[in-house]
């Protein structure tokens, strides 16, 4: 992979973006992403089940959108420490838009991003990731280059994921940047390991942010999901022109990330998902 481009400014955060708060997150991602379409039953299958799948305008039909990450993460840290120097990683993950709460009983019930899998390859990372935040991230070897990108889980003999990327520095059009902020700009809910919830408001700064057409395939070892068999799964996209057929893209990012924040805390200043905010007592979805 080439040097990563050196942040424009990491001085604060975005002044378009909601309150962050007093302490948060921030850093600098290059990362490609591939627009997959699953089974929606496969999908339902990852999320625990206080969770469900949503309605939304980039499902196929029978199928749920997937944005699968293959990022390289620099400068992270804490805003008050941007003085020292911050933590870069290498990092994948399947991170799935349109998630809402069964029952709708807090202020924002939906739509959430929900992350069932993560891997880095940064000790400190993974353990924050997972302890702080109810990410579930695990130690993964990688192999990267500028066209391709791997990832071995170091307590399986396999590669987790493999995929060939091709960048066709083609800018994304209006419409693709549209479609692109209603899949990643979500707020996330996340559940740790003793069983408690978490969430939190990721902002990707997607207004200023590079964005160019990519083309990325591969496949994928889902061990780590359940429902899922174990067998290599393809996967593939190009292109942001229609999402439901699947797509890819190279994003570039400065971003900034809330500390977890208790579940009556009100998201919707970070839903730009294309659809409203899901208030208390609204029904179900489509489940």
């Amino acid at each position: 992979m080439t040097t990563p481009t050196k942040p424009a400014s990491l001085e604060k955060h975005d002044k378009s973006a909601p309150d962050p708060g007093l302490l948060y997150m921030i850093g600098h991602y290059e990362v490609n992403i591939c627009v997959h379409q699953y089974d929606a039953d496969e999908v339902r299958s990852w999320l625990p089940p206080e969770l469900e799948l949503m309605d939304n305008p980039y499902s196929a039909k029978g199928k749920h959108p997937a944005n699968l990450l293959f990022g390289y993460e620099t400068e992270v840290e804490v805003n008050w420490t941007k003085w020292l120097p911050g933590v870069s990683y290498h990092e994948f993950g399947v991170v799935i838009p349109y998630i809402r709460y069964k029952d709708a009983k807090y202020a924002y019930n939906g739509p959430f991003l929900f992350t069932p899998i993560i891997f880095v390859d940064k000790d400190l990372i993974s353990f924050g990731g997972e302890v702080v935040y109810g990410f579930p991230k695990r130690i993964g070897k990688f192999s990267v280059s500028d066209t391709a990108y791997a990832v071995l889980d170091t307590e399986w003999p396999s590669d987790y994921v493999r995929a060939s990327i091709a960048d066709t520095s083609n800018q994304v059009k209006p419409e693709g940047r549209k479609a692109i902020t209603n899949l990643l700009q979500q707020p996330s809910v996340s559940q740790k390991a003793d069983g408690s919830w978490s969430s939190s408001g990721f902002w990707w700064n997607l207004d200023t942010a590079q964005m160019t057409d990519a083309t990325v395939q591969g496949n994928v070892t889902p061990y780590y999901l359940p429902g899922l068999p174990l067998a290599k799964r393809p996967f593939e996209g190009s292109g942001s022109s229609d999402f439901t057929k699947g797509g890819a893209y190279k994003l570039i990012t400065d971003w900034s990330l809330t500390l977890p924040q208790p579940l009556t805390k009100d998201w919707s200043p970070w839903n730009e998902s294309g659809l409203p905010s899901i208030p208390p007592g609204e029904g179900s979805g489509n489940g």
